[in-house]
């Protein structure tokens, strides 16, 4: 009787044991769903939001592509804008001819040019970012898997080709009146861009501190995670010795208690 129990619980020990060598292996307290079933759930649902934060933060750094390619576009119709507004300045003038008007205007024609290929090139991975038709919209979503949230990027204000986005539609520096009604509009056209470049500077703000938010949200729930399905070395290393010594204790009871059955039987043989 004494040895059944003996290895009866030396089974048991042993088993533990087992547990104890693959918490300690794999660096995880939960390795399948009989250590923990409630745990496994929570640290899975923990595990999906994580995920889906990392995601969302990667979208976020998408949008911030998108602005800083559309900044980079106004920025330098903005160049453009202001040499053209130099060269107006410089046609409004008597003191310089007609042939040197028409030269000045040449170059004036090749940058209301240029700021027409830029609106109609200007993308993102292919998707031109200046609409010929209406403002750009792009919804980005930032949430998890349990609450939905968006951002919406919004590239506004130019529409139409270059010149008539710009109001530049048939503006010309051939003659002085010409250039004289030009620098206005032209003006008009250089604070469009700085308002359209301030929207653009407000949202990448926004997008940079969502992400840092969003970050933060992600640590927290891995920690979370981590508190619940990692394993504690140190209480798993004292389990591990205690089960240890425990099923030495059980071997060597096992080896008594048979030991003792054996000088029974000898006793019976004489």
């Amino acid at each position: 009787f004494n040895s059944i129990t003996s290895q009866r619980n030396a089974g048991i020990v042993n088993h533990n044991l087992g547990g104890n060598l693959q918490k300690i292996s794999s660096g995880m307290r939960i390795n399948n769903a009989a250590d923990d079933a409630a745990g496994l759930a929570i640290a899975n649902s923990l595990s999906a939001d994580y995920n889906a934060l990392s995601q969302a933060v990667r979208n976020a750094n998408d949008g911030i592509g998108i602005v800083q390619i559309a900044d980079g576009a106004f920025s330098r119709m903005g160049d453009m804008l202001s040499r053209a507004s130099t060269l107006a300045t410089q046609a409004a003038s008597d003191t310089i001819g007609d042939n040197e008007r028409r030269m000045i205007d040449t170059e004036f024609q090749q940058i209301l040019e240029e700021i027409d290929r830029v609106i109609d090139t200007t993308n993102f991975k292919g998707e031109r970012l200046f609409s010929d038709n209406e403002t750009v919209n792009k919804s980005l979503y930032v949430g998890d898997t349990h609450i939905q949230s968006t951002i919406d990027l919004s590239i506004g204000g130019v529409s139409g080709s270059g010149t008539e986005a710009m109001g530049l539609d048939g503006t010309s520096l051939r003659t002085a009146s010409d250039a004289q009604s030009t620098l206005s509009r032209l003006q008009d056209a250089i604070g469009n861009v700085s308002q359209w470049r301030g929207v653009l500077g407000a949202q990448h703000n926004r997008l940079e501190n969502s992400i840092n938010i969003i970050q933060v949200q992600s640590q927290n729930i891995l920690a979370a995670e981590s508190a619940i399905r990692d394993t504690n070395m140190a209480e798993e290393m004292s389990r591990f010795t205690n089960n240890k010594i425990l099923l030495q204790s059980s071997m060597a009871t096992i080896a008594q208690s048979n030991a003792t059955s054996a000088m029974v039987l000898s006793l019976f043989g004489k």
